[in-house]
């Protein structure tokens, strides 16, 4: 496989090389849409081809592409693998990318992993197909994938003087550190690009994956969230500030975790050593830049909220 001149993320294909020779155990690369996923995979093939692996013992599927309906049919898949896995018993690296439908990927790497000596990666943007009431491998271990921290992105696209490293961080401030909005765009480039990512999302990691999900209600949710962004906020305060009742509140704040569409941790009082589960839960955007975009608002300079972010 030719490899695409792209960002490169050494920590996630030192992680892949790490648990090569453990066939039992499913590798998940999780993470938002547009942070690099597909592009670790890219990398970590070339890696196998350069270290003499055969191109025909490598199987990747591209699934949200091929079978559309993220995994609807899952015989088609298994039968897809069935006629393309060599026969000769040696190792194959199968990459299933782009899986979406809960519970049916399950099925599919464990029809591999008991028919073939094959070690199974697996890519998704779905918090619902990875987790607590999903059937799940019997051994799999989860790596997420987030966007680039600024020391990354400082590394990946060095400026030419120190003195331009203000400017990248103002860059990196403004729109995010997700590998899919290039650098070398203009300003209203990146801005249409951040929007068609959000759009995305919305097409193809929520509306299809939960039932009667009204989208504009759950960004008025994220919204919400972000506007108290760096303090404790519950569901009733949400709910008071959007119109929303609690329960809808409840559902959508719960889709934003589960998708990882924001980083949260829980109040706690180092005082008296506990959880403040009363206050609520602090969120962080996942990426500034598709904060700025829900918005529709880019501060220059960033408001101190966005620098709390960033930290």
């Amino acid at each position: 496989m030719k490899l695409k001149k792209t960002v490169s993320r050494p920590l996630y294909i030192s992680r892949l090389i790490e648990l090569e020779g453990d066939t039992a155990t499913v590798r998940v690369l999780i993470g938002i849409r547009g942070c690099g996923k597909s592009t670790v995979i890219r990398e970590y093939i070339a890696s196998l081809e350069e270290r003499g692996v055969p191109s025909d013992h490598i199987v990747y599927m591209e699934l949200e592409n091929t079978f559309g309906n993220f995994f609807e049919k899952t015989e088609d898949v298994i039968a897809y693998l069935d006629h393309h896995m060599p026969t000769d018993g040696k190792l194959t690296y199968v990459f299933l990318d782009g899986v979406g439908r809960p519970d049916s990927w399950t099925k599919t790497c464990n029809h591999v992993l008991t028919n073939y000596n094959a070690e199974v990666t697996v890519v998704t943007s779905s918090g619902k197909a990875i987790g607590a009431g999903r059937e799940m491998p019997k051994k799999y271990v989860m790596i997420l994938v987030r966007p680039l921290l600024f020391e990354r992105f400082l590394r990946t696209y060095p400026p030419e003087k120190q003195l331009d490293i203000p400017a990248r961080f103002r860059e990196y401030m403004l729109f995010g550190g997700l590998p899919t909005v290039d650098v070398n765009l203009s300003e209203e480039e990146k801005k249409k690009r951040l929007k068609e990512l959000i759009e995305d999302i919305r097409i193809h990691d929520l509306l299809p994956r939960y039932n009667d999900l009204n989208f504009d209600r759950i960004q008025l949710v994220l919204v919400g969230i972000f506007r108290h962004q760096g303090e404790p906020v519950n569901t009733e305060q949400i709910a008071a500030e959007t119109g929303l009742t609690v329960r809808e509140v409840t559902r959508y704040v719960e889709i934003v975790r589960q998708e990882r569409l924001a980083v949260y941790i829980n109040a706690y009082d180092l005082k008296h050593r506990r959880p403040l589960h009363e206050l609520g839960q602090i969120f962080y955007s996942v990426d500034l830049g598709l904060l700025n975009a829900l918005q529709d608002s880019y501060p220059d300079p960033p408001d101190c909220l966005r620098y709390q972010n960033a930290v």
